[in-house]
């Protein structure tokens, strides 16, 4: 159908964790790990997928799992505004300093 009207790429989203939407990781006060439901239908799509064309998961082009990451500054670590923080990245910051706050964001 999608062919049909010039279409040769589907975008889908596997959604992370939201108030609104609890996606892949469930509900955040009862589930660890993956949301099974949530994965089953992950799962039935690639299966749909595979019955229609196999040669359809070849052309995969990627599985994201966050979409539009974006930050807060009224969150941690943006609430820090002095002092030096070392973080997962391996970068440390200092906060005390707008361009390296802003190099915390972008990196």
């Amino acid at each position: 159908m999608l062919a049909s009207c010039g279409c040769n790429a589907v975008r889908v989203f596997v959604a992370g964790r939201t108030r609104g939407n609890p996606g892949v990781a469930g509900n955040p006060e009862t589930t660890v790990g993956v949301y099974g439901p949530y994965m089953d239908n992950v799962a039935d799509f690639l299966r749909a997928l595979k019955e229609r064309d196999p040669r359809l998961l070849s052309v995969l082009l990627g599985v994201e799992f966050q979409n539009e990451l974006y930050v807060t500054c009224d969150r941690w670590p943006f609430t820090v505004r002095e002092g030096r923080l070392a973080m997962p990245n391996g970068g440390v910051y200092d906060m005390s300093d707008p361009r390296q706050r802003r190099k915390l964001m972008d990196e």
